[in-house]
């Protein structure tokens, strides 16, 4: 039982360095093996009917239960944006042709020559709760409601600028607008409230993608400026290589997932995940010879996004599409739960200390190369466990009891 542990442990923690990720399946999807119409994808959506939709550089394909297809009607058209209002119809954002609506007979494409869209590249799309559809380009904005258009730009608002990198509504209908070189923008009722990195802690001036988290907070991607969490008010918390365990500063998308989990684009490290307090990891490419198929061809990651199933679908450029699932590392290990257990504090510099009211304890820890570097048995209810002597970095704490076993990432610092 111990050795089988073991070998779960040390498989768990590997996967926290910063070349490698949590055991996972991973399959890729190209034009060779599917309808894709280009191995470049910009942008993902999950339509109601829980198809996805993938928008590319060359066309917009379809994927649902297992089957691909084409829509004939954006051949060769670059893909930007796509996104679904209250009746199911798609809203599809391209490079240099406009805005195309899904209607009951067909498609209709807006363009600045027949209609108040400010340039014809779209590059954001986003629904409020009532309906409003806001429409980012490299112009301005424009709100659609109820067939009304308004547009926003420089011209018209206190904004720097008029290039709009990403947009979010959030349930409560309010809009938030991420520029490309000119901060956030948040609309309310007197107008608009900018965020820019000379006048508050925002990091980066380009926003690349705006996301909301369940308890309200606006997740921002930037591309030199890492992930920032803002709470709509004065709190910004900003992850960056150097404030945090996140591997990488520069991020293109963001999926909040069903789990509570976020998942990042990024630029130079693949798949990044954060499952919050200090625990980040990512998938990249592997730096070694590897035939498993579980790493990533490239690191430059485009978008991503987290289907109702939990399945984690993201982009390579040029790569085409990774279908990613994530599996229960902790599996193998007895499900029993150890009796009002407790491991403090985490990271740790100099000692832990592990409470419990399971007797008999056995207390290991093991390195992220599998080496057992600690090992002690106790039947006190409280045991403290230097640490002066491990050097800084991950481990795996594992507690055993009789038949019950759990185990435990540990950050020492």
């Amino acid at each position: 039982m111990m050795m089988h542990c073991l070998r779960i442990v040390v498989l768990l923690l590997a996967s926290y360095g910063s070349l490698s990720a949590q055991p996972h399946s991973l399959q890729t999807f190209t034009t060779n093996n599917s309808a894709l119409q280009e191995n470049t994808i910009r942008t993902l959506a999950t339509a109601p009917d829980s198809a996805l939709w993938v928008g590319t550089e060359n066309g917009l394909s379809t994927l649902k239960n297992g089957n691909w297809a084409a829509i004939d009607t954006f051949l060769n058209l670059q893909i930007r944006a796509i996104a679904f209002d209250s009746s199911g119809y798609a809203w599809v954002g391209t490079f240099l042709h406009g805005l195309w609506v899904q209607t009951d007979t067909g498609w209709i494409n807006y363009l600045p020559s027949n209609s108040d869209l400010p340039a014809d590249h779209v590059r954001t799309i986003a629904f409020c709760p009532n309906g409003d559809a806001w429409i980012g380009t490299v112009g301005g904005a424009v709100m659609i409601s109820n067939g009304v258009w308004q547009v926003y730009q420089t011209t018209n608002t206190n904004w720097i600028g008029s290039n709009i990198g990403a947009s979010y509504c959030s349930p409560t209908n309010e809009i938030w607008l991420g520029g490309v070189n000119n901060g956030l923008m948040h609309q309310v009722d007197t107008g608009w409230v900018i965020y820019h990195a000379s006048s508050s802690n925002l990091p980066d001036n380009t926003i690349l993608d705006l996301q909301g988290k369940p308890n309200g907070d606006i997740v921002l991607a930037m591309p030199t400026g890492g992930i920032a969490i803002f709470d709509g008010n004065q709190g910004w918390i900003v992850y960056n290589t150097l404030s945090s365990f996140s591997p990488s500063n520069s991020i293109n998308r963001i999926a909040v997932g069903n789990n509570g989990k976020l998942y990042f684009a990024s630029v130079d490290k693949g798949l990044v995940v954060f499952e919050g307090g200090f625990d980040w990891f990512n998938i990249s490419t592997a730096e070694r010879p590897d035939t498993s198929g579980t790493y990533l061809p490239d690191n430059d990651m485009l978008t991503v996004l987290q289907d109702p199933n939990g399945i984690i679908w993201a982009s390579i450029f040029n790569q085409g599409l990774m279908r990613i699932e994530f599996l229960d590392t902790l599996s193998g290990i007895a499900s029993t739960n150890l009796a009002a257990t407790a491991l403090y504090p985490n990271p740790a510099q100099d000692f832990i200390v592990i409470e419990t009211l399971s007797p008999n304890l056995t207390i290991t820890i093991i390195d992220v190369l599998g080496t057992e570097v600690y090992n002690t048995a106790t039947n006190a209810p409280k045991t403290k466990v230097p640490l002066g002597n491990l050097p800084k970095g991950t481990y795996m704490v594992m507690l055993q009891s009789g038949g019950a076993t759990t185990a435990q990432r540990l950050i020492k610092y």
